[in-house]
């Protein structure tokens, strides 16, 4: 068989929902020929016909003990399966969003981001990030585009970095930041708190992703159709996968980002 004929097979086995209901049925240990026809609306006969079929090409095997998993083939390819559900779950979004300037690593890894919902709206996605800051333990990560100064923010990283939690922002050269700065920086729980190494901070050219992260959760707003950055909607989840996501793009993009320098922002609201 010609390698683009067995490609072809292979993805005649996952396009078929039964088949992909069978090795989700087997990679849940929740195997049994008769439970699984009468939950996929099939008999057993051809849940016994599709088993047969995967198991000639190589998406199953039987381990010691002669029962059925899923062969080291079938776990990679299924992995990609998450990520194409999750631009079907997305679509509408992804009509408007893109992926501008995400690294080919990532792209491939989309699929953890599959456990989340959509959070529209810049008032509900402030309150998610204000959420994020509030009920960090360890740390609060951010990649930051518009910087807000509200003495309800700073009151609250001020708090944080009070009981331990580690800080650490990004700030994109072009930042819309609040006129709200100056006044803040001239307070003294924020300079303690700057001054108190619990806030480490860096800056980066080329900020296209919005990232607000904890421990616990992160929220992540994609670029727009215009490869513009758009905080009017996000992302969101407690997902330990969609969590590792962002924490490792997070460390990507902190590598690549320079020491924090007041000259380099773009203070447009400072006049």
């Amino acid at each position: 068989m010609e390698d683009s004929d067995r490609v072809s097979d292979l993805l005649l086995d996952l396009a078929s929902q039964k088949r992909r209901g069978i090795l989700l049925g087997i990679k849940n240990n929740n195997f049994g020929i008769t439970k699984l026809a009468a939950s996929l609306d099939s008999t057993p006969p051809e849940i016994h016909r599709n088993v047969e079929r995967l198991l000639k090409d190589g998406l199953i095997q039987k381990d010691s003990e002669k029962e059925y998993v899923l062969s080291p083939i079938c776990e990679a390819m299924l992995s990609q399966i998450s990520t194409i559900e999750f631009f079907e779950k997305h679509s509408k979004y992804f009509k408007k969003h893109g992926f501008a300037g995400l690294p080919t690593k990532f792209l491939l890894r989309l699929g953890q981001l599959s456990d989340c919902k959509e959070v529209n709206g810049f008032v509900r996605v402030q309150e998610e990030w204000n959420k994020i800051y509030q009920e960090a333990e360890e740390f609060v990560r951010n990649v930051l585009y518009e910087v807000s100064y509200s003495s309800d923010i700073v009151k609250t990283v001020v708090s944080q970095v009070n009981k331990g939690v580690a800080f650490r922002s990004i700030f994109s050269a072009d930042a819309i930041v609040s006129n709200q700065r100056q006044s803040a920086l001239g307070s003294k729980s924020l300079k303690k708190a700057l001054d108190s190494g619990k806030i480490e901070r860096k800056i980066n050219s080329d900020v296209q992703f919005v990232l607000i992260m904890n421990e616990k959760q992160a929220c992540l707003s994609f670029p727009d159709e215009d490869f513009e950055v758009d905080v009017s909607s996000c992302m969101s989840s407690k997902s330990s996968e969609f969590v590792d996501w962002c924490n490792d793009y997070f460390g990507f993009l902190w590598k690549e980002s320079s020491f924090f320098n007041e000259k380099r922002l773009n203070l447009a609201s400072k006049s």
